[in-house]
This record gives C-alpha cells, sequence and structure tokens, in this order.
C-alpha cells in the first residue's frame, strides 16, 4: 500500500489496468440503487452514474468491479453495512482481505482507493491505517492531509 496526500479524482475514460474505487455501504433504494449520497461515494456516483444500480446488486461482496468494455475500470469497497450508521474494523478487514487477493491476483493494475472508513466513516485514522499497511504496492490509498 501506498498512501497518496491528495484526494482521489476519479477519470471519465478508461485508463489501462487502473481501477478506481470508492468505499460504500450495503443499503440499496426502493429505486434499486445503492445508497451512494454523500462524500466519496456521491463523487463517485457522479462520475459513474450507471454504478449504483450495477453494484446493488453486489452488496454481498466486501469488494466488487465494474468491467466493462470502453467504461473505466471501477470497484466498490465496503466499509458499512448501513449508511447511517459507523464504519466497522471487522467490514473494513474483511473489505481489505478481499481488496489484498484481487491486489496480488492482478499485480499488472493498479488499485485507486480513498481512505476507508474515516470521516464520514467515523473511524479513526490510527486504528485503520495499521489494517491498510497489509495491502500490497499496487493498492494506491489517497487522502487529503488534515
Amino acid at each position: 500500500m501506498r498512501l497518496i496526500k491528495e484526494l482521489l479524482r476519479y477519470p471519465s475514460v478508461r485508463v489501462p489496468n487502473n481501477f478506481y474505487m470508492c468505499t460504500t455501504n450495503t443499503v440499496v433504494k426502493a429505486n434499486g440503487e445503492l445508497v451512494m449520497g454523500a462524500g466519496n461515494a456521491l463523487a463517485f456516483a457522479t462520475a459513474y452514474p450507471y454504478a449504483p444500480k450495477y453494484f446493488a446488486s453486489r452488496t454481498d461482496l466486501p469488494v466488487s468491479f465494474y468491467i466493462r468494455p470502453n467504461k473505466p475500470l471501477i470497484g466498490v469497497f465496503r466499509t458499512k453495512r448501513n449508511w447511517r450508521n459507523p464504519s466497522t474494523l471487522a467490514l473494513v478487514q474483511e473489505s481489505i482481505t478481499s481488496l489484498k487477493e484481487e491486489a496480488i491476483a492482478l499485480p499488472e493494475c493498479t488499485f485507486h482507493l480513498p481512505f476507508p472508513a474515516i470521516g464520514r466513516g467515523g473511524l479513526p485514522r490510527t486504528e485503520v491505517e495499521p489494517l491498510l499497511e497489509e495491502l500490497p504496492d499496487n493498492v494506491l490509498i489517497y487522502i487529503k492531509e488534515y
């Protein structure tokens, strides 16, 4: 894992071998879309308007990806069960383990992820950062210094 001291910006075009991710919950709205109404998830949903519907059908997975021709490579990293509640270290660890497996299986790819579970997630950075250290170097974690 490498820490990048800036905000993650989501490209509108496909960048080969680069997956752009956001942190999410597992709540699906009545219209069949994943709740992505604030913070990083809102920026992600704005950049990729097809993402809330697609990822709503994959809430059982801690990490999932959308891979389609001519579309940006994107993915979600679950930190919460419900958007109203804080993130949990247990779910963050489950998502880290899943992302680690993907990153090891695809060493030619780079995974871009905002620092998970802090801010709207409610967890202290000091509790989350040691867990992230098990991720390989092809995972970039973005955080704006504050």
